[in-house]
């Protein structure tokens, strides 16, 4: 029960593959039920966000069946891949709700059974409300892509669910009226224009992460002024390098030391020089090279 109630990232991922799933067959069955644009909006965008879930799932089950032996460079941009993917997924539904959208406010349609699909969209609201949180709960302590990218997901997929709710809920209780007719598109568009500022956001994150680079000014400054404070326990710094990994940062600092110095205080010296900079930059990993 406890672990229902908090979950890991792994465990968040299952129970997201396994809702937007189950939700599909209900979302297409009041789609062709009611022919509602926007209950196909949401089909639509169901369908392709549920895609984008399953390879995050895939991506998180490969880099937990590596082996710690094993090198994990690479998985950071993988993240930012899969984050990259949800960005494209976002970026078809977008294309095509607003096609829909000014094709049905041009040739109006009258809703009819809507109940069901207004139903199954008040609990959509709940399930992805409840997913929402829990992955910006955990996304807190984790600094992962992945868990990022599903934050916005679910956050998007609330408030188009309450798109949704809004829109059936119009018609259902003006039907046969001009609102009831334009209501519909409008609420595909909306769905449309909310997932914009997430597409943007989501490509802004992701895209300049999948390129290595140096770390930024501001870390490079906060590794010298560690070096500064260092500086009385050993002879010469001799290089300082920087990577940028995905969602990892490497940093690599080349020391010498005095001959005659200890080789346990030589020792003592690099662990607590590592272990700072560790603290004070997230997600890295510092080496120091000895000579």
């Amino acid at each position: 029960m406890t672990s229902l109630l908090k979950p890991n990232k792994d465990q968040l991922l299952h129970i997201s593959v396994l809702t937007t799933f189950l939700s599909l067959i209900p979302t297409a069955y009041a789609a062709l039920l009611s022919n509602s644009l926007t209950l196909y909006a949401d089909f639509l965008r169901c369908a392709v966000e549920h895609l984008s879930i399953v390879l995050a799932w895939i991506l998180v089950r490969k880099m937990r069946s590596t082996g710690d032996h094993e090198f994990h460079f690479g998985f950071g941009k993988l993240e930012r891949l899969s984050s990259l993917l949800v960005a494209c997924a976002m970026l078809v539904t977008i294309s095509v709700l607003f096609i829909s959208a000014i094709v049905r406010f041009f040739e109006p349609r009258v809703i009819e059974d809507q109940m069901f699909g207004f139903i199954l969209a008040v609990l959509s609201v709940g399930g992805n409300c409840f997913l929402w949180i829990k992955n910006a709960n955990l996304s807190r302590d984790d600094n992962s892509p992945v868990l990022l990218s599903q934050v916005i997901l679910f956050r998007a997929k609330t408030l188009a669910s309450l798109i949704v709710v809004l829109s059936l809920g119009v018609t259902l209780l003006f039907p046969h009226t001009l609102l009831a007719l334009y209501i519909d598109p409008a609420g595909s568009l909306c769905i449309a224009l909310y997932l914009v500022p997430s597409l943007k956001g989501l490509f802004e994150e992701s895209v300049p992460d999948l390129i290595d680079r140096a770390l930024e000014e501001s870390y490079q400054l906060l590794i010298v002024k560690t070096l500064v404070e260092y500086e009385s326990e050993y002879e010469h710094l001799r290089e300082i390098r920087t990577r940028k990994s995905g969602v990892k940062s490497y940093i690599y600092i080349h020391l010498e030391f005095k001959g005659d110095q200890p080789t346990e205080k030589t020792i003592d010296t690099a662990r607590r020089l590592r272990k700072h900079i560790e603290e004070q930059i997230p997600a890295s990993e510092v080496q120091i090279v000895l000579c």
